[in-house]
């Protein structure tokens, strides 16, 4: 027999919420006790029903094979009496006030006690606040904690949008692979290769390694053919590409002929041609000696520029 909900009443999961909620407020059928090492004072109660009713890492606190008793104490370093506190009480009504101060405590109680709504809530947040200075930061937060559709999204939003200055820190702590992943999003980028130089760059820091081509080509491998440095525009292969020392002078001659082949079938590829200039030759004479005095010996990666700035690296 089937029986149609009266829009009138509230669904059944909605009744159990409200009344988790109404459990919450009034503190009855309380049977487990959780305190803190850093903060013996603080005592927060639960009832163990409920909290297993969301976490499998709490049914294995309360019923394996090495139970808990009424009171635990809690001695991870990384969670304090009041993020617990929000997390005891998102688990009774299921809402959660998120902000730039919370959401990475947020995540690391979702991924501990594996709390999946908590995880996607935090997940939401991050993906509706996500901006150029803060992408490289929900980044990290999105590998770190396994959200895999955060991840993807915020690589992507950093292949098409670039960085900001304030995310320039932020970039530095991210791992290789996903340097790769935002490699992958827009292989025919410069603005991308120009991300990888200046992580290169801070990576042999961090390893303190001479900041040399020989040494980035050592640590990005051959993931640096990821780039297709043949549809690259003419000016970033010769200001930055060429000036980077990371591809060999063989590799930049394949490069050249892949370009004069797609230059063949699309003229627009073709470099525009100086004026005053007698033939193309000559421009191009003309271009090399003005990039070598321009450069005269600066740092391609300068730490005073920033990324979303190309002119003025």
């Amino acid at each position: 027999m089937n029986f149609e909900r009266n829009p009138k009443h509230p669904s059944h999961s909605v009744t159990m919420l409200q009344g988790m909620e109404n459990l919450y407020k009034k503190r009855v059928g309380i049977d487990v006790c959780f305190v803190f090492k850093e903060c013996p004072e603080v005592r927060i109660s639960a009832q163990k029903l409920v909290l297993m009713s969301v976490s499998e890492v709490f049914v294995t606190m309360f019923l394996g094979s090495l139970p808990e008793g009424d009171e635990i104490v809690i001695k991870d370093p990384e969670i304090d009496s009041e993020a617990f506190q929000r997390l005891i009480k998102y688990i009774y009504t299921g809402r959660a006030q998120f902000d730039w101060e919370n959401i990475e405590k947020f995540l690391y109680l979702a991924h501990k006690y594996d709390i999946s709504s908590l995880k996607a809530d935090c997940s939401k947040y991050l993906s509706n606040n996500l901006t150029r200075s803060r992408s490289c930061y929900i980044l990290g937060l999105a590998d770190l904690y396994d959200t895999k559709d955060l991840v993807e999204k915020c690589t992507r939003f950093i292949s098409q949008h670039g960085l900001s200055s304030q995310s320039s820190e932020d970039l530095l702590q991210l791992s290789l692979g996903l340097i790769i992943k935002i490699a992958k999003k827009g292989p025919k980028s410069p603005r991308n290769f120009k991300i990888v130089l200046k992580w290169l760059k801070h990576e042999c820091k961090r390893q303190k390694l001479a900041q040399t081509p020989e040494n980035f080509r050592k640590i990005i491998g051959d993931h640096i053919y990821l780039f297709e440095f043949s549809s690259f525009p003419i000016e970033e292969i010769e200001n930055w590409v060429c000036p980077s020392g990371l591809l060999n002078d063989t590799e930049l001659f394949k490069i050249m002929l892949e370009r004069a082949k797609k230059t063949e079938k699309n003229p627009g590829l073709a470099p525009r041609r100086e004026a005053g200039a007698a033939n193309l030759d000559e421009w191009g004479n003309r271009r090399n000696e003005e990039i070598w005095e321009d450069w005269g010996g600066r740092d391609v990666l300068d730490d005073d520029v920033y990324i979303d700035d190309p002119h003025a690296w």
